[in-house]
């Protein structure tokens, strides 16, 4: 089973294309973290420890013993996560855009985290909303990225990043001890 882990505020669409591609080889799971898409309570908080459970239930409800968790941006945390907390369900993880949680952040990386976190709460969504579309390459892509922007609140996408940004900043102990694959895009920043 290879299991896809969505990026902040997108849901299991984001993996459309890679699951039509791997359907006829793999068992593909797709599904939509707390906070996301089909997943969102009003009330509840969001934490990447508690997404890493819920994927955990998610496999138990499904019968499935262990995968591989690939994870892109928000996705990759939370895949390194469910690595961390359950090993013996985790086959490999895959991620692009997120950085090894074992390996703590430089003073600058903080402190644009720091920053963020202030631009979250001070700026229009809609600057957020214009800057992710504008990286997004495809225009199928793009209207995906605003359709995710029309269902997303201020309030909510600050407590989303509040709690990668809580989660970056606790780490994890040790490296994952699954098989680890970090792709990089040509566009990306290194962390």
């Amino acid at each position: 089973v290879i299991a896809f882990v969505h990026a902040m505020i997108v849901d299991h669409r984001m993996f459309a294309r890679q699951v039509s591609e791997l359907k006829e080889q793999y068992r593909v799971l797709v599904w939509d973290m707390p906070q996301h898409g089909q997943s969102v309570k009003l009330d509840e908080t969001f934490s990447i420890s508690t997404a890493a459970k819920c994927f955990i239930e998610l496999l138990d409800e499904l019968k499935i013993e262990k995968s591989v968790v690939a994870g892109v941006s928000m996705g990759g945390y939370v895949s390194q996560v469910i690595a961390d907390m359950y090993p013996e369900r985790v086959i490999g993880v895959a991620m692009t855009g997120a950085h090894p949680l074992h390996i703590k952040l430089s003073r600058p990386m903080l402190f644009v985290f720091k920053i963020t976190s202030l631009l979250f709460k001070i700026l229009p969504l809609s600057i957020f909303k214009n800057y992710i579309t504008a990286m997004t390459p495809g225009d199928d892509s793009k209207d995906y990225i605003e359709s995710m922007f029309s269902q997303v609140t201020k309030r909510r996408l600050l407590q989303i990043f509040e709690g990668l940004r809580a989660q970056i900043l606790i780490g994890i102990d040790e490296p994952v001890q699954a098989p680890v694959l970090i792709a990089n895009g040509e566009k990306e920043a290194p962390l």
